[in-house]
């Protein structure tokens, strides 16, 4: 995405978000983390794909590993 506009809308919109939670993926987030600070930020490596769900859309279900 390259259109000014298009980014500060969304940049906007993600502002109003008060807080994100992660449910499933936090052992990706923190690799990915981890990353970016060896990196330095260089080659993208500030970025990853993550998916954004309304809490009225979501149910997160009990997962019990016995």
């Amino acid at each position: 995405m390259r259109d000014p506009a298009a980014i500060a809308a969304i940049g906007a919109a993600f502002a109003a978000i008060p807080s994100l939670y992660i449910a499933d993926g936090h052992h990706r987030t923190a690799a990915a983390a981890r990353v970016c600070q060896s990196r330095k930020g260089a080659g993208g490596s500030a970025w990853f794909l993550s998916v954004i769900f309304p809490h009225n859309q979501l149910q997160i279900l009990p997962y019990n590993r016995c």
